[in-house]
């Protein structure tokens, strides 16, 4: 028969034994979330490739990556120089999929920029789109899908400028960011630059919307990394265990006694 420090010890260290595994199960819990961590940075590669707005005349404008021919015609090659991957800089296909304005432009009364709401899909893949209006093909190494419910995502630069920007944040605004095997959580964010714009940044005053232009792009996404379903197992099986173990040995300790 055991003496109850004998029990009190054992005890004490199964207690310690349960607590290291919680703590291993809390750090394989956060250790794959990361919140506001940048987790895509890209560059185009070509600079004869652009971006196309195309002011349609009655108050629509849409972005578009059609008609570059070394991104198979309807996506544009781009270096990303820092990702999530975390392998070295390499060469993926953005897609821009139904980026249209919502709504009118204006100049913001502060800022005197000309800003317009937009929404659509951008894609970066390992292959790039085969069909006017489609996704891109190939592993999705990150896919953005923003919708104008509030003040942005906004695009807006200096007027008569030839730079200017599409930005967006969740919170407040909708930007959902995928990737294959891997899930993107709140909060979100999305700055991209647009440069070389041509002509300069201006809202056509016939139907108000920003006016046809061509440009190159550059961007960088931020998101917090949800844990993977395998890490909240692993976390869970070694919680349980902890658990299990002392629970029993209280148990032997009681039957001793």
């Amino acid at each position: 028969m055991s003496s109850p420090n004998q029990r009190l010890g054992l005890s004490a260290r199964f207690f310690g034994r349960c607590l290291a595994f919680a703590c291993v199960g809390w750090l394989l819990l956060n250790s794959s979330a990361q919140a506001g961590s940048t987790i895509f940075q890209y560059a185009q590669v070509n600079g004869t490739d652009f971006i196309t707005a195309t002011d349609n005349g009655s108050g629509t404008t849409t972005l578009s990556t059609a008609g570059n021919s070394d991104g198979g015609g309807y996506s544009i090659p781009v270096l990303v120089t820092n990702s999530y991957v975390g392998t070295g800089p390499f060469v993926a296909f953005e897609t821009f999929v139904g980026v249209t304005s919502v709504g009118g432009a204006a100049t913001d009364p502060i800022s005197g920029q000309p800003e317009q709401r937009f929404s659509g899909t951008i894609e970066f893949t390992a292959a790039p789109a085969i069909a006017l209006g489609g996704g891109g093909q190939g592993q999705n190494y990150l896919t953005a899908v923003f919708s104008a419910f509030t003040l942005s995502p906004v695009l807006q630069g200096q007027p008569g400028g030839t730079q200017a920007s599409l930005s967006a944040a969740d919170p407040p605004d909708s930007l959902v960011l995928t990737a294959t095997g891997i899930t993107f959580g709140n909060p979100t964010g999305m700055t991209i630059g647009f440069s070389n714009v041509t002509p300069a940044l201006h809202i056509d005053t016939n139907d108000d919307s920003i006016a046809s232009f061509k440009g190159q792009n550059s961007g960088t996404f931020s998101a917090a990394i949800v844990p993977e379903p395998s890490a909240l197992c692993l976390a869970s099986i070694a919680v349980a265990i902890g658990t299990i173990a002392y629970r029993r040995k209280r148990m032997e300790n009681k039957t001793e006694t």
